[in-house]
């Protein structure tokens, strides 16, 4: 689809959030919509939210440092997050197909796009991606995807790919919508180097340059949270950074191109109207534009109808049964709801406090056992030992007689308060308790060493009650990105691809393309299918199963994982 140039007036752009295409104004509002957000997430609090939940993350929970004693951490938060994203991941999700219309003649269903998603997820190891995107959430307390066709991926061949999008270079606005898809703007904004952004767009090249000032507001300070060894190396480098400098001193410095620029993609929804003919149509199919711009918006790299859908393979018509048509292509899903703030709650918000006092605890229990581990000597002036005798080392001492020798001994050894291991038993109940760790706990002892297949049943339904809201969560960031990458297959699959599933116990092969894939269907995925399952209890079930006579032995010796295709 060409892309209609028409004189805009103002009752034209009335209410619209950016100036029509080719003014002057575009790139200055863009950046005056970043402002605004940037504004909103630190008047929130938010990245410095984000920036503490990454040093819990790396185990840096002192905030201040002391020589009096050794600042112990034992990182519960850390534990915690990583059960739970195995908990979440451990399984690759099953996806169902509905039909959502009637289907084209000659097409008797919709398992084609059941299979097609399959197929993506498992080739482009997007299980991987999951996780990524669930250890955010867990960490800041949102996960942010894009889903794009990239058309150098697959040796030039073009693949849909999940790009993750860091919390702190994402945005909306207005700010109050709860949810990025009602919003009238996404935002994504990241730093890019000079050279890459004039490569990028060599038509802007000679306009492009280093911008800092920008940069430095996206108040980025991660970097920062480096352990005390990687302080070390620091030290070691500096030195042989300064060597390199002064071998280099004659050589030419290192050019702007190596500096970053602040490129932001500015994604609005545009109801401007264009004529055509007696009649009126919408400028933006879909209502959505995209403009790429840098250097506080004096260059507009770009300004184009939505460049998620593929203007010259498919009509208007045909786009617009395709998802993206008129969905932002941002998949943004939170941890734990918080119904007054669309960047939803982390787990860390609620248990840090519980950690820092476990912390402390621990850290006076290691100070109190230094102290019992240097006992004074009492060594009598009139012994005739020198007190540099007395070392850590084997040797012999000579005192001057057998009754200064019964006086030279250790001062009493005082006593090791036995509350503090009590103590550290209940900070760790409660940080259990309140995380949801002391319910599966409980639910797993027994008296014996085994437990029954439906007791294991029993504690992983559990774990699912307990994940029911996480699972809802990221649930539905796994269908998005089904439903976004089927519209992306539709719309860039212009050459025919295979793909391959499971049938019957036999594999079969399957060719598609974007026109085939355009029917009136929808992903969806089965509830708690990335949860883990037991395979004692599927083995233990098919065994049941086997003897009552309702599977026969092809399918018994499947569900055992044993090699049967061999033993026919």
């Amino acid at each position: 689809m060409t892309e209609t140039t028409s004189t805009m007036t103002a009752k034209d752009v009335a209410g619209e959030i950016l100036p029509p295409k080719g003014d002057g104004r575009v790139g200055h509002r863009a950046f005056q919509i970043l402002e605004k957000i940037l504004k909103y997430k630190n008047d929130q609090g938010l990245m410095a939210k984000w920036h503490r939940c990454y040093e819990l993350s790396k185990g840096r929970h002192w905030r201040n440092e002391t020589k009096k004693a050794t600042l112990v951490t034992a990182n519960l938060l850390y534990s915690h997050r990583q059960r739970t994203v195995a908990m979440l991941t451990d399984n690759h999700p099953t996806f169902n197909t509905k039909r959502a219309g009637e289907l084209p003649e000659g097409v008797e269903g919709v398992d084609i796009l059941h299979h097609t998603a399959s197929h993506w997820w498992g080739e482009t190891e997007q299980q991987d991606e999951f996780e990524t995107s669930v250890i955010n959430g867990e960490t800041n307390g949102i996960c942010i995807e894009k889903i794009r066709f990239d058309p150098e991926a697959e040796y030039g061949i073009g693949e849909v790919v999940t790009e993750q999008v860091d919390a702190y270079h994402f945005g909306w606005f207005p700010c109050n919508k709860m949810t990025n898809q009602e919003a009238d703007a996404n935002c994504h904004f990241w730093p890019m180097t000079v050279r890459e952004a004039r490569r990028r767009w060599p038509d802007k090249a000679g306009e492009i340059v280093a911008d800092k000032e920008w940069i430095e507001q996206l108040a980025d300070n991660r970097s920062e949270v480096i352990s005390p060894m990687s302080k070390q190396r620091a030290g070691y480098m500096t030195t042989f950074m300064g060597m390199v400098k002064n071998m280099l001193n004659n050589a030419e410095e290192g050019s702007e191109e190596d500096d970053d620029v602040l490129i932001l993609e500015c994604w609005v929804r545009d109801k401007s109207r264009k004529a055509n003919g007696d009649m009126e149509e919408d400028l933006y199919p879909g209502n959505l534009r995209c403009v790429w711009t840098c250097n506080g918006g004096e260059v507009v790299l770009d300004d184009t109808l939505n460049p998620s859908i593929n203007w010259e393979a498919l009509k208007v018509e045909e786009a617009r049964n395709t998802f993206l048509f008129d969905h932002f292509p941002f998949n943004v899903t939170v941890s734990v709801k918080d119904t007054k703030s669309p960047w939803g709650m982390t787990d860390y918000e609620q248990l840090e406090g519980l950690n820092q006092e476990f912390n402390k605890t621990l850290a006076q229990t290691g100070l109190m056992k230094d102290k019992l581990s240097k006992v004074n000597i009492i060594n009598p002036k009139n012994s005739g030992v020198a007190n540099s005798q007395f070392t850590n080392t084997y040797g012999v001492i000579n005192p001057k007689n057998h009754m200064v020798a019964e006086a030279i001994r250790y001062m009493e050894v005082p006593q090791l308060p036995k509350d503090l291991p009590a103590v550290l038993d209940i900070y760790q109940g409660l940080f259990d308790r309140i995380s949801g760790a002391f319910e599966l706990e409980r639910e797993q002892t027994g008296t014996g060493d085994v437990i029954a297949y439906k007791a294991i049943a029993a504690v992983l339904e559990r774990a699912a009650t307990l994940m029911r809201g996480k699972l809802r969560n990221y649930h539905r960031l796994i269908r998005n990105r089904g439903r976004m990458y089927i519209s992306c297959a539709q719309n860039w699959y212009v050459q025919d691809r295979w793909v391959s599933y499971e049938r019957g116990g036999i594999e079969e092969v399957l060719s598609i393309n974007g026109k085939g894939l355009l029917i009136p269907g929808r992903i969806d995925v089965v509830s708690g299918s990335t949860m883990p399952v037991s395979k004692v209890q599927q083995r233990e079930e098919a065994l049941g199963l086997y003897e009552k006579g309702v599977i026969d032995q092809e399918e018994l010796l499947k569900r055992m994982e044993w090699n049967w295709m061999m033993t026919w």
